[in-house]
């Protein structure tokens, strides 16, 4: 009985370890971790998860170039190889273009080994699309376990996350909630994550309709928008 007990209180532990506790060192303490900008420099960067998705990403393209604004695209391995052509007009239109991992799964949910497939497929599809190396990847939901780490290391990729979450997920997002909150939110070095595809279309595509006054919001209360590397205080990591 008590050899039960401790064998369940041993696994409880290194589940929390490998989970939990890589949780709390990627979000809040890993100076590897990008989270925001420099607080004293009146810049936002934003950030787009999710896609390529076929109508979603185009229309997100387009109000970028309509308002010359540069940004980041967080894309998920297998809507890249569905959709490669999105993928190099972002990277052609002067936008970042990062690994989302392959299938978008939870990491606490992974294994080491299917944490590297995972991050690695992800990177893998982009190269193949773009002809070149990604140099950024986001962990879906921003989500670690102890593998995520050295899974990007070994293909050579930043971790990125965000200090500004706009709701354009839930089902009951609108385009003027999510202006409000993101405007209310907004720091000088944030970086703001934003959906240009995923499972909720129609809240991505509330997104797609506030983009037009998010970007014109930020600029008229001074903030310059940036390319999410141009927040980076410490510059690509070199392997």
């Amino acid at each position: 009985m008590r050899a039960g007990w401790f064998l369940g209180g041993a696994a409880l532990a290194a589940f929390a370890a490998y989970t939990a506790a890589a949780q709390a060192r990627g979000r809040w303490w890993d100076p590897a971790v990008l989270r925001r900008g420099p607080g004293q420099q009146p810049r936002i960067a934003l950030t787009f998860d999710d896609g390529p998705h076929p109508a979603l990403t185009p229309a997100t393209l387009d109000i970028l170039r309509n308002s010359r604004c540069p940004a980041a695209f967080f894309c998920i391995g297998e809507r890249v190889k569905a959709h490669p052509d999105l993928v190099r007009r972002a990277r052609d239109e002067g936008h970042l273009v990062g690994n989302h991992t392959l299938s978008h799964r939870h990491a606490w949910l992974l294994s080491p080994g299917a944490t590297q497939r995972e991050v690695a497929g992800g990177a893998e599809a982009l190269a193949a699309a773009l002809g070149q190396h990604a140099q950024w990847m986001r962990p879906p939901w921003g989500a670690f376990n102890a593998a995520t780490y050295g899974a990007a290391r070994s293909v050579r990729q930043r971790i990125a996350l965000w200090s500004v979450a706009a709701p354009d997920w839930a089902p009951d997002a609108r385009a003027g909630n999510i202006l409000a909150s993101v405007l209310a939110a907004a720091h000088p070095g944030a970086i703001v994550d934003l959906h240009d595809g995923g499972r909720n279309a129609a809240a991505s595509a509330e997104m797609v309709a506030a983009l037009p006054a998010l970007i014109a919001g930020l600029r008229a209360r001074g903030y310059e928008l940036v390319r999410l590397d141009q927040m980076d205080q410490q510059g690509v990591a070199r392997f």
